[in-house]
């Protein structure tokens, strides 16, 4: 196979990836690439921990998206960290790919490779076994006290229910074409080698061939396992001209015998490593990893110092040799005399304990929070941290004072406009270290969705081609919502465990979901400082985020172009228009009424009231939807207050149904049937008159949220992830102050105002309380930009007033925190 085609197979949402080379270039470019198009995103790279240090440093460019799209984590062993493995995870199944590359240009193109795929489905099978069994294989090597790695295993596994019921695999298992298979891996009592040597079992081995690009120096290992299968016969299959076979060892070997690859792929550095020990009936297989040395297959008593995949396969006789292209190469005419090799040229071997001194341990960064993880036998304070960018030039920020959590340290990221992609130390001997990857733990978890299902792509079409606040936003959350419920399984959401204190805890521990109340939150939260700069959302992980946006949009925040006010917005007219379709047709049949349009033909006064008629029919209809959707809402929040289910899709509802209502909104009233020159067919919703005038419509939405003895907001969950108020719960929270002061502003008569302040005034002042929010957050750039383009966009047509908009949201925040400071310094308070 090719290997790098086939990270393009459709299917699965999560990979982890070992590997002991790495060139970010190549992962990124080919495998990533091609992983994220076929809908994989949640990516997870293992690395050899000295030599991820070594590519950071120099040997290979420095990666553009790692710690974003992807994490790259340190793996390590007593030896080297060398396995060659891919596991993928989908909702029905996964699959593995156990081979000899490294992610290196080389590993997937240049080099003449062995691998093989093994895929399941979500029903029991050997196959399922095998992928259950490399998926616990490759989490014994995450260091789950990260939190970007923890929040991508764990949200894998919620998506993966078959993986939970699947038993991994102890011993060989059957496949479904009838042949055996067994994964081997280190960290066994019994090393890979004595392992093959027992599946072979007590059938005569005739023969032992072994492709090899690295051998031990005395052959030790080639040695041992020829011994313990009692073979006489061992042939070995090299590249002469590599110099990588210590041929002086050779006499050590019973019955051994070389067989040079001579023009086969010429030009492609034998890189695949396989054992194949033939008997009577069959080829017993070894590939994967491991080379023929001791550190990979162990010995008796010794079980290696590497760590290694391999799968072992028991086939046809004969079978592999044809496969694989190998058999012309070990007919006689293709052996070699040993003393026309060369000895062994080891001059480029890696000094892995040099490269492991110089890693600098863990970063990653919340936000705007920092946290570093600095190695054992590293000073923390005899070093100091420098923060880059993609560029690797240093960011214009500096650190607060250090927290110290444990074997942690914490900093506050002061002044930053942009996000740290690297961190590199200061030394106290005034050498400056290889960059570490900086995670970017928020930004991991945005990367990890499924490929959108077919209604959410429908849904977000839908959104690209709205330009109106319309009821359209509520089907597309109840769309997303629905489809984003459908693929979890018994989780409500995606589990994030908590730090575990060691490494060496238990994988499997049940998680621990890091979600609380509102009120919890706003206790413990950290104030906005300089790191606000860095945009937050609670939602970035979803696909609401794309309502959240197409309601930033239509205010104009984020772009400079925004047009405000209803003459720069001719598309109003067709958001809740009905069409000219008679509201009942049948009826119209009935009274021998024409559609034609040359039917019934009225004077022109008479065509005027028509049109008012016509007009004022498709208003009532709407007006009457928004009522329904209002109530809807109210009886929504009120259900999931009780489920305990309230979440940041509520709160992003209540902006959108706000909006609607405003742009649904105008300064008149139907009582008297006047046409309105600045009225839109859109703006079905009186100032006053009835009880669904956009200030009670208004005012409804606010309190099911806001009012009663029992607040909704009171119940609201929110993941704690976040340590500040996110922007978009800040925008909802702008758009609900401003929509209170719209009530109290709204141009409706002496009686309906003063009815309207009773009840909005109090509501309005226990809404600024009950979110919480301090002056500062208050005053915060974003917020007040916000309630800004709300009057920019809506003010006209609701026939308000800006300046009064803006004093009332002063005056609010004036009689909230006097009365707190009064009431902190003993002074009475007033009642109201």
């Amino acid at each position: 196979m090719k290997l790098y085609e086939r990270f393009g197979e459709r299917g699965y949402h999560t990979s982890i990836i070992t590997t002991f080379g790495l060139d970010f270039d190549t992962y990124e470019n080919v495998v990533l690439a091609r992983l994220k198009g076929a809908g994989c995103n949640n990516n997870i790279l293992l690395c050899d921990a000295a030599l991820l240090t070594q590519s950071l440093a120099g040997l290979s460019s420095l990666p553009r998206t790692a710690g974003r799209h992807y994490t790259v984590n340190s793996a390590y062993a007593p030896g080297a960290f060398h396995p060659k493995l891919v596991v993928q995870l989908g909702r029905n199944g996964g699959r593995i790919i156990v081979s000899s590359a490294n992610m290196t240009a080389t590993g997937l193109a240049g080099n003449l490779e062995l691998a093989e795929e093994i895929v399941c489905g979500a029903e029991d099978s050997g196959e399922q076994r095998l992928v259950a069994q490399a998926w616990r294989y490759a989490l014994r090597h995450c260091d789950r006290t990260g939190q970007a790695l923890d929040a991508q295993i764990a949200w894998a596994e919620s998506r993966a229910p078959w993986l939970r019921r699947a038993l991994p695999a102890t011993d060989s298992v059957s496949l479904s074409d009838g042949s055996i298979a067994a994964l081997l891996t280190t960290g066994e009592s019994a090393g890979i080698g004595e392992r093959f040597a027992a599946l072979v079992g007590d059938d005569s081995v005739k023969r032992l061939v072994v492709l090899s690009p690295y051998w031990d120096a005395n052959l030790r290992a080639l040695s041992t396992i020829a011994k313990t299968l009692s073979v006489s016969k061992v042939d070995l299959l090299i590249d002469a001209d590599a110099r990588l076979f210590p041929v002086s060892a050779l006499k050590k070997v019973k019955g051994a015998r070389l067989f040079d690859r001579d023009s086969f792929r010429k030009g492609r550095f034998l890189h695949a490593k396989i054992l194949i020990a033939q008997t009577r009936k069959a080829d017993h297989v070894l590939y994967g990893s491991a080379n023929c040395t001791l550190a990979a297959l162990g010995a008796k008593g010794f079980a290696g110092s590497n760590e290694e995949v391999s799968m072992y396969r028991r086939l046809p006789l004969g079978a592999i040799l044809d496969r694989l292209e190998l058999k012309e190469l070990l007919s006689p005419s293709r052996e070699i005399d040993p003393d026309d090799l060369d000895e062994v040229d080891d001059a480029n071997a890696v000094n892995l304990d040099f490269w492991r001194g110089r890693a600098i341990g863990r970063f990653e960064c919340n936000y705007g929070t920092l946290t570093w993880t600095p190695p054992t036998g590293l000073d923390p304070d005899a070093v100091s941290i420098s923060l880059l960018d993609i560029d690797q030039k240093e960011l214009g920020c500096r650190l607060g004072a250090a927290e110290v959590r444990g074997g942690t340290r914490r900093y506050e990221i002061l002044g930053a406009v942009q996000r740290p992609a690297f961190a590199v130390l200061q030394l106290s001997d005034g050498a400056r270290s290889a960059p570490a990857i900086v995670t970017l733990v928020d930004r991991i978890q945005e990367e990890a969705r499924e490929a959108r299902s077919k209604q959410t792509e429908e849904a977000a079409s839908q959104l690209n081609e709205e330009t109106d606040e319309s009821l359209l936003l509520l089907d597309i959350l109840d769309t997303i919502e629905s489809a984003e419920r459908l693929l979890q399984t018994e989780e409500v959401r995606p589990p994030v465990r908590l730090a575990r204190k060691t490494s060496r805890e238990p994988s499997d521990a049940p998680a621990q979901f890091r979600t609380m109340t509102y009120e919890k939150f706003i206790a413990g939260r950290r104030a906005r400082t300089d790191g606000a700069a860095i945009g937050r959302s609670s939602l970035s992980a979803s696909e609401a985020s794309l309502v959240r946006s197409f309601l930033n949009r239509i205010i104009g925040v984020g772009i400079d172009d925004a047009a405000p006010g209803i003459e720069a917005e001719p598309d109003l007219d067709n958001a809740f228009d009905l069409g000219d379709e008679a509201v009942n047709a049948e009826d119209a049949t009935t009274r021998g009424d024409s559609f034609e349009p040359g039917a019934g033909d009225l004077s022109s006064k008479e065509e005027q009231r028509e049109e008012l008629r016509r007009k004022a029919t498709q208003r009532k209809a709407t007006r009457e939807q928004i009522a329904a959707a209002v109530a809807a809402f109210s009886e929504r929040i009120s259900q999931r207050k009780r489920d305990r289910a309230l979440t940041t899709f509520d709160v992003l509802r209540l902006r959108a149904l706000l909006m609607i209502v405003a742009a649904a909104g105008w300064n008149g009233s139907d009582a008297d049937g006047r046409a309105v020159p600045a009225r839109t067919s859109l703006q079905v919703l009186a100032v006053e008159g009835g009880g669904d005038s956009w200030p009670k419509l208004m005012g409804r939405i606010l309190f099911c949220f806001f009012g009663g003895p029992d607040p909704a907001i009171r119940h609201l969950n929110l993941d704690a992830l976040h340590d500040q108020l996110t922007d978009d719960i800040l925008e909802c929270w702008a758009t609900c102050c401003w929509c209170l002061h719209a009530c109290l502003g709204a141009p409706c008569a002496k009686d309906e105002r003063a009815a309207l302040a009773k009840h909005i005034l109090p509501l309005g002042e226990k809404t600024y309380r009950l979110t919480g929010m301090n002056e500062a957050e208050l005053h915060d750039e974003g917020f007040v930009l916000l309630m800004t383009r709300l009057s920019e966009r809506f003010r006209i047509r609701l026939g308000l007033d800006a300046k009064t908009l803006a004093e009332g949201h002063q005056s609010m925040m004036r009689a909230i925190f006097n009365r707190v400071t009064a009431s902190v310094h003993g002074a009475p308070t007033s009642a109201q």
